[in-house]
């Protein structure tokens, strides 16, 4: 049986586990994890990546592995099939993750952007902009649009400098990392680019104080700040770079989940809010 016909359908050939629409997760009667995307050519991406960085220290030499073991991609498929990983995500959306877990991820990311892994696309700080403002004219019918287009113009007048570009997961949060028996484990690279080491840092810390807000409790940068002392301390040459541009990656991180997040659709008051803090963060 092929890896398309193994997710094809709930029930005995592949039961979905979550996943966006257009890149639906299954679990396969074989017990591995199967992801399908729209195309081929998706798919391939998606298996290089996870190759490279399984081959890589980050991967199979590490213990425990810091990505689940890919398998090899069928010509033409538009599935990628992978390791399935025992264990529940370190938090769900919503739920701040465990304060003792917080060291270990800052630990696996530093080990991430240590790793050497090269990939052909990269995401500059001028490209972050750019993504900002396609974010900012799909809200521009939304009331809430000239303050993100506002916070995303002035974003581009405060661009760090790139310095030097790492290996970046895109979105880097507890929801993507898996407890296993053995330690943390990171899944779904599909924003995996070059990038500065503020991008993945940043978005940790931005993640933690909108969920703080969504909670109704007061937000706050400490578990962010403390997260980004771990790494420092971990990858100490990266320090400058992950400094000089985090307010401004924490900026762009709050204004994509503005843009992201469905519950922010009707807590307005909440989006409103870290609209400010975004705007905030560019000083």
């Amino acid at each position: 049986m092929t890896a398309e016909a193994l997710v094809t359908t709930e029930g005995p050939e592949g039961t979905r586990l979550a996943g966006h629409d257009d890149r639906p997760v299954f679990v396969t009667a074989d017990g591995l994890v199967a992801k399908r995307y729209a195309s081929p050519e998706g798919a391939a991406a998606a298996s290089a990546t996870l190759t490279a960085l399984w081959r890589s220290t980050f991967g199979e030499t590490r213990t425990p592995p810091g990505v689940p073991r890919p398998e090899p991609l069928e010509s033409g498929s538009r599935t990628l099939l992978m390791e399935r990983l025992d264990g529940p995500t370190l938090s769900t959306r919503g739920v701040l993750p465990p304060a003792d877990q917080e060291a270990g991820a800052a630990v696996l990311l530093a080990e991430l952007h240590a790793s050497g892994v090269q990939v052909g696309r990269t995401r500059s700080a001028r490209g972050v902009v750019r993504s900002l403002r396609r974010k900012a004219a799909d809200l521009a019918d939304d009331a809430l649009g000239p303050s993100f287009a506002a916070v995303a113009d002035r974003a581009a007048r405060h661009l760090p400098a790139d310095g030097t570009l790492v290996p970046t997961h895109g979105d880097f949060s507890p929801r993507n990392l898996m407890v296993t028996a053995t330690g943390l484990r990171l899944i779904d690279f599909d924003r995996f680019q070059m990038a500065s080491p503020a991008r993945d840092v940043a978005y940790w810390g931005a993640w933690h104080w909108s969920t703080a807000l969504l909670r109704d409790t007061e937000p706050s940068w400490v578990a962010g700040d403390e997260f980004v002392a771990t790494y420092a301390a971990r990858r100490p040459g990266a320090a400058r770079d992950v400094h000089e541009g985090l307010g401004f990656h924490r900026a762009a991180a709050l204004l994509r989940i503005v843009h992201g997040w469905s519950a922010l659709a009707v807590r307005r008051d909440a989006a409103a809010r870290i609209l400010l803090e975004a705007d905030r963060q560019l000083g």
